[in-house]
């Protein structure tokens, strides 16, 4: 089976790039588009392939991400074109591999280098693993299961290791390369099953004794948007703190936003939750009133016995001093257990925003030990890995999102449950609130989007009774072995290609 023309194959790798992350068809372009452009370039000529592939692709993915990034068209643009430069160049790297090596390092050349540079980029990449393909699988739960093993790695390796396979038999025709390589297309797809199986294994059976109600706040979205968006207006000018006294119409916002949510806050007490989180940023708080507020807080919990984790945005008193992204854990005798900044700003809000403390907090509450992260941080996984291995019985997400990464983002959230076996709940303005449990299942959710005015999301969260998995344990260990063979690979093929070109100028 041959494609009768290298037009049609990219304007399909195109079609497949324009499907946005938020859409049903994204779990399947998620492994198709990556395959058909790695066939592409097999069979096309560098010089034709290179700025072809690099002015569709970028402008399809400029296309498809429109509102995905923070920043506006510009930024959009350089960030897709610089994401593009690097995935063609890798491509070219492959190729040239591809052809100088054994059919067995030629085959998985490709997913090594792929899952190690994905890997690698994660730590100094302003979004983290947000774009990574492994997301688009949280409803294929095989796949999803593997990030208990190998975290979102095992899942990247696996599906770069089908756009291996599927451009390395259509190389030479489907029949011809299925004929020519059936050994060690048999020994690829065994090695799969074994994957998948492990994973099947590993989410079968139940490990939930018991559940807690949980409740999860958002504040009037009309009014907080609106607030929030003069906030950071008057900070371009020269600060909050001397000009706000003098604006009683934001004052006035600010204290219709905060005692909304203490409103709100009461009467799920009243109802009987046991933990209520409010969303990333729900309340704006002065600085000079911070004491008074958390004050305020502690009462409420201790007078009802339950858990809070409030997030709020602290304006602080120095004029043209930066904002604070809080988060407070209170516990049910009303004792503050810890106090968060959220450390992974996303790009633009560190114009108006401190960065926050490295390590996630993790404490002991009246409900078991608590887990607490903001929005954006749980899209680093190891930061996450790292408050895992204190074996927390939930991990709380307050967040803040928008349409065109919903319900993405908030799916992103299910595999650090999977990977570190703890349900987790993300409580989000503007997007997704959820529930899931210790596998990534999801228990309940609510759009905040389809209310003005806030949303009050009530589920029972299961507690999971166990609390290692193989990732815990090993941590990044598949992308670090990824990184190590990729290179070995190459330095051999390097090294033979030096060799032979040297003996070849000698015989002649």
């Amino acid at each position: 089976m041959r494609f009768n023309s290298n037009v049609w194959l990219i304007a399909a790798v195109c079609l497949f790039y324009l499907v946005p992350i938020t859409s049903n068809l994204y779990v399947l372009t998620a492994w198709l588009a990556p395959a058909l452009l790695l066939i592409y370039m097999y069979r096309e000529r560098v010089k034709h392939s290179v700025p072809i592939a690099l002015a569709f692709v970028s402008f399809v993915m400029i296309i498809s991400n429109r509102s995905v990034i923070p920043g506006g068209l510009v930024v959009d643009s350089i960030t897709v074109l610089i994401s593009t430069v690097m995935l063609i160049m890798l491509l070219l790297l492959n190729k040239w591999v591809v052809t100088r090596t054994r059919p067995a390092a030629a085959l998985l050349f490709f997913p090594l280098l792929m899952t190690s540079f994905e890997y690698f980029t994660s730590y100094g990449n302003a979004f983290g693993t947000f774009n990574s393909t492994a997301y688009s699988q949280l409803a294929i739960r095989p796949l999803a299961m593997l990030a208990s093993m190998f975290g979102i790695w095992g899942i990247v390796f696996i599906q770069y290791l089908f756009a291996s396979l599927l451009a390395y038999t259509f190389q030479s025709g489907f029949r011809e390369g299925v004929r020519q390589n059936k050994r060690l297309l048999i020994s690829t797809v065994t090695v799969l099953l074994l994957f998948v199986g492990g994973s099947v294994v590993l989410e079968s059976g139940q490990n939930q004794t018991e559940t807690i109600k949980v409740t999860g706040i958002t504040p009037d979205r009309i009014i907080w948007d609106d607030t929030i968006q003069q906030l950071f207006d008057q900070w371009e000018k020269t600060g909050f703190y001397d000009q706000l006294a003098e604006q009683s119409v934001l004052v006035e916002q600010i204290n219709r936003i905060n005692e909304g949510l203490f409103l709100r806050t009461g009467q799920e007490l009243e109802r009987g939750s046991s933990l209520i989180s409010w969303s990333e940023g729900a309340s704006i708080v002065l600085e000079q009133e911070e004491k008074a507020f958390l004050r305020r807080l502690q009462s409420l919990s201790a007078a009802h016995g339950a858990v809070l984790v409030v997030g709020y945005v602290r304006i602080n008193a120095p004029d043209g001093a930066k904002m604070d992204n809080q988060v407070v854990i209170i516990d049910a005798d009303g004792t503050i257990k810890a106090e968060y900044s959220k450390f992974s700003l996303v790009p633009g809000e560190e114009r108006y925003f401190h960065k926050g403390e490295e390590a996630v907090p993790v404490v002991e509450t009246a409900i078991g030990k608590i887990a607490v992260a903001i929005c954006f941080d749980a899209d680093f996984p190891h930061r996450i890995r790292e408050a895992g291995l204190h074996n927390p019985d939930v991990f709380i997400i307050p967040s803040s999102d928008w349409e065109s990464i919903t319900p993405y983002h908030t799916e992103i959230s299910a595999f650090r449950a999977i990977e570190n076996q703890m349900p987790v709940l993300r409580v989000t303005h503007s997007g997704m609130s959820a529930v899931y449990d210790a596998k990534g299942r999801k228990v309940s959710e609510m759009n905040d989007l389809d209310s003005d005015h806030g949303i009050v999301f009530t589920a029972e969260l299961p507690l999971s009774d166990r609390k290692h998995t193989v990732y815990k344990i090993i941590g990044d260990l598949l992308p670090l072995l990824c990184g190590a063979a990729s290179l070995l690979i190459l330095t051999i093929t390097v090294a033979v290609t030096i060799i032979s070109k040297v003996r070849k100028a000698r015989t002649t």
